[in-house]
C-alpha cells in the first residue's frame, strides 16, 4: 500500500507515548510529569505510515524531502518544526562553502530524521560532497526509533552519505561516537522530558 502524501504540520504527544522514547525511563510513572494542555496544540490522528513532502520553503535544490511519519514508537517519529528550522539554518550557513570538508558531524534525538535528512540531499552543496573533501554524518537515536529512521535514510537515497547509529544517552558512548573527534553536534526539540536532562548532559 502506498503511503498518502501529507503536507507539513505539527502534531504533539501524550507522555505516555513520551515514555517510549527511552527504556531506562520506562520504570517513571508519566502521571507524575505532567503538562498544560495549553502549551501544545491538539493532535491530530497521525495514520501510521503516512509520507510528507517538502522542500522546506524552497531551502532543498536538487528534490525534495520524503518523510515517512510515525508515531507507533514513540513522538519521535513525527517532523517537528524545530528540526525543520534547524535544518533550513544549516544548509543555509554552510551553503557554497568547503567548511564542512573531513568535518564528523553528529545529531542526537534524530527521531523519523527530518534535520538530518535534509542535510544530506543538500551535502553536495553545502562543503560535505567527496570531490570537496566530503564529511561523516550521524543521525542518531534510541533504539524504538533505528528503524524508521533507517527506512527514511533508504526513501530518500541516502545510503552511504548519512549514517544511522543507536545512541542512548543511559548508556556508554558507542565506538562510532569515540573513534575520533566530533566537530558538530546538531540537536533539536530532542529531549522536553525533565529525567532525561542529566542523561543528555553527560552524553554531551
Amino acid at each position: 500500500m502506498v503511503p498518502k502524501n501529507h503536507t507539513e504540520n505539527l502534531q504533539t504527544t501524550s507522555m505516555a507515548e513520551a515514555r517510549s522514547r527511552s527504556s531506562s525511563l520506562s520504570s517513571l510513572d508519566a502521571s507524575e510529569f505532567k503538562f498544560p494542555r495549553d502549551l501544545v496544540a491538539p493532535r491530530e490522528d497521525l495514520e501510521p505510515g503516512r509520507v510528507t513532502t517538502t522542500t522546506l520553503d524552497g531551502t532543498l535544490t536538487k528534490e525534495p524531502l520524503k518523510l515517512i511519519e510515525d508515531l507507533t514508537n514513540g513522538c519521535g517519529g513525527q517532523l517537528w518544526p524545530a528540526g525543520v528550522r534547524l535544518a533550513k539554518y544549516f544548509i543555509s550557513r554552510y551553503r557554497d562553502t568547503n567548511d564542512l570538508a573531513r568535518k564528523r558531524i553528529i545529531e542526537l534525538g534524530s527521531g523519523g530524521g527530518v534535520t538530518g535528512l535534509a542535510i544530506g540531499l543538500e551535502l553536495d552543496h553545502i562543503g560535505g560532497d567527496v570531490e570537496k573533501g566530503g564529511c561523516e554524518f550521524w543521525m542518531t537515536d534510541m533504539q524504538a526509533m533505528m528503524d524508521l529512521m533507517q527506512k527514511n535514510v533508504a526513501f530518500n537515497g541516502l545510503e552511504g552519505k548519512v549514517e544511522c547509529g543507536l545512541l542512548d544517552w543511559a548508556d556508554p558512548l558507542p565506538e562510532f561516537v569515540t573513534k575520533a573527534p566530533v566537530d558538530i553536534v546538531l540537536a533539536a526539540d530532542c529531549v522536553y522530558f525533565e529525567p532525561a536532562f542529566p542523561l543528555l548532559e553527560k552524553t554531551l
